[in-house]
């Protein structure tokens, strides 16, 4: 018995009688044992003394019992933690049989049939934790344990509580104080061998994939190489398809474990519930459909039988409802359909039907209905339907899946009663895709008849057109521009204008044109005078077509605002498409900044909640309220909701700049270049700009110079907002060159002018009376302090 051993015997000799060591601990030194109380084997593990420096053994402990919350079949739970021997341990029942490291090692490569039902066991674990905020971060054979025909997975949460632990004890939220990131380099994620604090579950995912890629051909895809010539591996190396060594593996399978290890967590499965689905169907013609509750009956909608289906489905579900928001309406979200084909070039016809379908059912009174960002935000989180339900309010969803198949599509949903776990309602949709349109109204029509709300009279709908092909195009200049780039708003343009030179009276086209103009130049690299015009002509062409398209009246309120700086005929228009859709955020959005134009900073603070509280998880609207408090002089409680953001959306990197502009506005210089983020497609580079000015006050300029450099050579290549000079040279202490700036983007009403009474690095300029006067130019009122 070595020191180690008797030592920790020692420690726990009243509770724990150990037998022996076990091999293969990893992080851990491994130890079997008999529980003297209930006389069961259990696995103590106790953290290595080689990992421990940095690492806080309480607050170890307190992770580890939360993780002990996981009751699943496929987690091994854990049983107790603590410290012994100045070390962090944890005690998990002993699981009779051996991991899947012990069997690859004894047989190589598994049955095709054995290796998908272990990785449908370690799935499911994987969604279950997932839903409950809990990462592994640490997949791989050795934590995958064969007993029976079942796979369990342990350690679950060990890597969140190590990390957590060293990032307490370090003080920040990192692992710098470790030296090295959590989890095996063979199984990590890039992500995670990068030290990228904010990786979610999706690195999990890319760990299942080098497990399955294992079990498949008998070999990790980074394996035979030094630990740190692995990490180099992961980063960059594209492994073979398991298909190269093993041609039997059905290409389905095959193309899972390929996008499992996409380096991008955004190009992997999204969650595993996903992996689920698509495990199931790559080995089972005719791919997989999702159960919930008792089995789902399908109710075939043709054209000329929806009279018929929707006569039994009122009679099929009498007493059915939804739960009813405090207004007495029933709330339900319609989940953002699922693309069957996995084809990315369909992408924006399936977000397209989602969104038509939450708007044709928001029309419907009595129905409050979950708005389009907040029922995005759940996508890829690996929720499940009742998880989904309590996040978004909702007892009632909608689920749809879409395939194109050629000129036809099929269109399936289901109608789900969340507290009662039924089906309300089912149907398929089977036809020309020129029906789709109508299919649209046609499944509305089915879900308002089964929560019995049929015969009310829904809002008006603007007016839509006849032509397919012109509406498939509104549905991808729409998606394409909604992507806030340079190269997808010219896209999404180029779109709407071929949408419109097909069918020129259809209103909602020339809408959807008019904002993508009014904001190319806020999200692309244009500059204001390319814009206003066409977004102008759009916008009223729109109107004169049909004045009930809320978008239009919005996108002239974006014009008054921050082109014409009329902000009382920008907030007529906006107030006007309150009017016509008081369910949509992005009205309340755009009044907000109407507000600040005109210095009713409390009231503009009032708009932007109003907006969030209409979509609380839209990204967008979330930062924005930080944006607000900034504007308003309240920083600690801009940062809190700026976090917030984060938290709600890691992949928000404009709430993560945010985050990073903050701390500099308050002193925070050092946590401030921690955290801001790389950042792409940022237009002109304002938040760039915003955070060398802050962290230029700690007369650190050398931000601040690096970004005029770079700013300097992309304005050389394209158009940068002026207003970011602006700040460059105020960091530099040039008030001169500053005025001349803003002077300049004045003169081009550029799209940030509107802000120049409340930017943090204008407020230094307040006793000026060149700034005074080109505030009382713009007609821009300074807020009351």
């Amino acid at each position: 018995m070595d020191d180690f051993r008797e030592r920790v015997q020692a420690e726990l000799s009243d509770a724990f009688a150990i037998e022996r060591e076990l091999g293969g601990g990893g992080m851990s030194r491994v130890f079997l044992a008999e529980e003297r109380a209930l006389g069961r084997r259990v696995v103590i593990k106790v953290l290595a003394p080689e990992l421990v420096a940095g690492v806080s053994a309480d607050r170890f402990a307190r992770e580890i019992r939360l993780t002990a919350k996981l009751q699943h079949p496929q987690i091994v739970p854990v049983h107790a933690a603590g410290v012994t021997v100045g070390l962090p341990y944890y005690v998990m029942p002993y699981v009779e049989g051996e991991s899947l490291r012990d069997q690859l090692a004894r047989t190589g490569p598994l049955p095709i049939a054995t290796t998908v039902h272990i990785l449908r066991d370690v799935a499911k674990a994987l969604a279950f934790a997932h839903e409950r905020g809990v990462v592994h971060r640490d997949i791989k054979p050795g934590n995958i344990l064969l007993s029976g025909e079942s796979a369990t997975v342990a350690d679950f949460g060990i890597g969140k509580a190590f990390s957590a632990s060293a990032a307490a004890a370090d003080g920040v939220h990192s692992l710098t104080g470790l030296g090295t990131a959590v989890g095996t380099p063979a199984y990590i994620a890039p992500e995670q061998a990068a030290g990228d604090v904010t990786s979610d579950h999706r690195a999990d995912l890319f760990s299942f994939g080098v497990v399955a890629y294992e079990m498949l051909t008998g070999a990790s895809p980074f394996a035979g190489r030094t630990p740190r010539e692995t990490i180099a591996a992961v980063m960059s190396m594209t492994p073979a398809s398991v298909r190269d060594s093993r041609p039997e593996v059905p290409v389905a399978l095959a193309n899972l474990v390929a996008r499992c290890l996409e380096k991008d967590p955004a190009q992997r499965p999204q969650s595993a519930v996903e992996l689920i689905a698509a495990l199931d169907g790559a080995t089972t013609p005719g791919g997989f459909t999702a159960t919930f509750g008792q089995p789902r009956r399908r109710l075939l909608i043709a054209t000329g039988l929806a009279a018929a289906a929707l006569l039994a489905v009122t009679l099929a579900v009498r007493g059915a409802g939804g739960r009813a928001s405090a207004s007495g309406e029933r709330a339900i979200a319609v989940l953002p359909c699922t693309n069957v084909d996995r084809d990315t070039a369909a992408e924006y016809f399936v977000d397209g039907i989602t969104g038509e379908l939450i708007g044709r059912l928001a029309r419907e009174p009595g129905l409050r209905v979950t708005p389009r960002a907040s029922v995005f935000s759940t996508r890829g989180k690996g929720l499940d339907l009742a998880a989904i339900g309590r996040q978004l309010k909702v007892s009632t969803v909608v689920e749809c899946t879409i395939r194109r198949l050629g000129p036809n599509v099929r269109v399936t949903a289901d109608l789900v009663d969340l507290d009662g776990e039924r089906t309300l309602w089912a149907g398929t949709f089977d036809g020309a895709l020129q029906g789709i349109v109508a299919v649209q109204d046609t499944l509305a029509r089915a879900v308002t008849s089964a929560l019995h709300l049929a015969g009310t009279r829904p809002r008006e709908a603007a007016r839509t057109t006849t032509d397919t092909a012109t509406y498939l195009l509104t549905l991808r200049g729409r998606y394409l521009w909604n992507q806030r780039t340079t190269s997808s708003m010219r896209r999404g343009i180029a779109s709407l204008e071929a949408a419109i030179a097909r069918d020129s009276a259809f209103a909602p086209a020339w809408a959807e044109l008019a904002m993508a103009y009014a904001l190319f130049p806020a999200f692309g690299d244009v500059p204001t005078a390319n814009a206003v015009s066409p977004a102008r002509a759009a916008a009223q062409r729109a109107i004169r077509l049909d004045s009930t398209v809320a978008s239009a009246h919005i996108a002239l309120g974006i014009i008054g605002t921050f082109f014409d700086l009329d902000f009382d005929a920008a907030l007529r228009q906006l107030d006007r498409a309150v009017a016509l859709d008081p369910t949509d955020a992005t009205a309340p959005l755009f009044r907000t900044w109407a507000l600040i134009g005109l210095g009713r900073t409390d009231e503009a603070l009032a708009s932007i909640r109003t907006a969030r509280q209409l979509d609380p998880f839209a990204p967008i609207i979330n930062t924005r309220v930080g944006t607000v408090l900034v504007y308003a002089g309240l920083l600690p409680e801009a940062l809190l909701e700026s976090r917030r953001a984060v938290e709600l959306d890691s992949a928000n990197v404009l709430a993560r700049y945010q985050v990073a502009e903050i701390l500099a506005y308050l002193g925070r210089y050092d946590e401030a270049r921690a955290a801001a983020p790389p950042i792409e497609n940022v237009t002109g580079g304002m938040d760039e700009a915003r955070l060398a000015w802050g962290i230029a006050q700690s007369g650190r300029r050398e931000l601040a110079e690096a970004t005029q450099r770079r700013l300097d050579a992309r304005a050389r290549a394209g158009h940068v907002t002026p207003e970011a000079f602006a700040m460059l040279a105020l960091a530099a202490g040039d008030r001169t060159k500053a005025l001349e700036w803003m002077e300049r983007a004045a003169k081009e009403r550029s799209f940030y002018v509107v802000f120049f009474a409340v930017e943090p690095a204008y407020r230094g300029l307040r006793d000026d009376p060149r700034y005074k006067g080109l505030l009382q130019r713009l007609g821009i009122r300074a807020p009351a302090r």
